[in-house]
Parts: structure tokens; C-alpha cells; sequence
């Protein structure tokens, strides 16, 4: 299937260092416009994007054993992100953990969190995992 040229183009790609800055405001923005009706407003409104920068580059670069992030971009401008790695609770052997997968508001309804999960899927059974699993909040379905 063709794509149109009018089409704007959606790519997920690894992430590097310097994605930390728009992972920070991508999931700044996401919380703060997913998790109104589960969180107190003055909590959201808080929320520091540049806060844990040195540590999310420090996770990009040094991360644990099966650890992947993935950005996407949407028109050349990032648009949500994915981290998954080894679970963080007990479950079945062989099963990966989506530990986030966030996509800025304005990229919404665009497939940008499709392609986020079918990459994260496919990255996870490249790491030898058959199983991903995905904790959120009870409630948190789309509106």
C-alpha cells in the first residue's frame, strides 16, 4: 500500500540520551491530560519535566539487563515513548513488563500508541520474552 505524500510520516526508533528532554515533557503532558479523573489537580500541576533528566539519560545509556525505550515521532516532532524491561513484580517466567508507555495529548487517536506497543512487542520477543504485560490505573480507558 502506497502511502499519500500528504500522509504525515510515523517512525519509532530506540532512544538516545538526548531524548531524555522530550521523554520529560511528552510524559508531563500525557499524565497531565490522561490522569485528571485519578489524581489531585495540584499534583499534575506540579509535574517538573526537566526533573530526573540525568537519570533518565543514565537509564538510556547504563540500563538494566533487557531494558529498551523506544520514541516515537509523528511529522519529525516526538510524539509519546515507550520503557520496557524485566518485570518489577512477580509473574510468570518469560513475561516482559510495558513499565510505560506514554503519548503526548496532541498526538492522540493518530496510531502513534499502536505503533509504541506493536515496536515494544516486537523489541520484547528480540529479547527472548513470549509475554508482556501492562499495569495501569483501574478506569483508565480511552474516552
Amino acid at each position: 500500500m502506497d502511502r499519500s505524500a500528504d500522509e504525515p510520516i510515523l517512525e519509532v526508533r530506540p532512544v538516545t540520551p538526548e531524548d531524555a528532554e522530550p521523554i520529560g515533557r511528552i510524559r508531563v503532558r500525557a499524565w497531565q491530560a490522561a490522569y485528571q479523573a485519578f489524581m489531585p489537580a495540584d499534583y499534575l500541576d506540579a509535574l517538573d519535566q526537566l526533573r530526573s533528566l540525568g537519570d533518565l539519560r543514565r537509564m538510556i545509556v547504563e540500563g538494566p539487563r533487557r531494558f529498551a525505550a523506544l520514541l516515537a515521532r509523528f511529522a519529525g516532532e516526538p510524539a509519546g515513548f515507550a520503557t520496557l524491561g524485566e518485570p518489577r513484580h512477580p509473574t510468570e517466567a518469560g513475561t516482559c513488563e510495558l513499565w510505560a508507555l506514554n503519548v503526548d495529548q496532541h498526538f492522540w487517536r493518530r496510531g502513534v500508541g499502536s505503533a509504541l506497543v506493536r515496536a515494544a512487542d516486537h523489541r520484547a520477543a528480540a529479547q527472548g520474552f513470549g509475554r508482556m504485560e501492562l499495569w495501569c490505573i483501574v478506569g483508565n480507558v480511552p474516552g
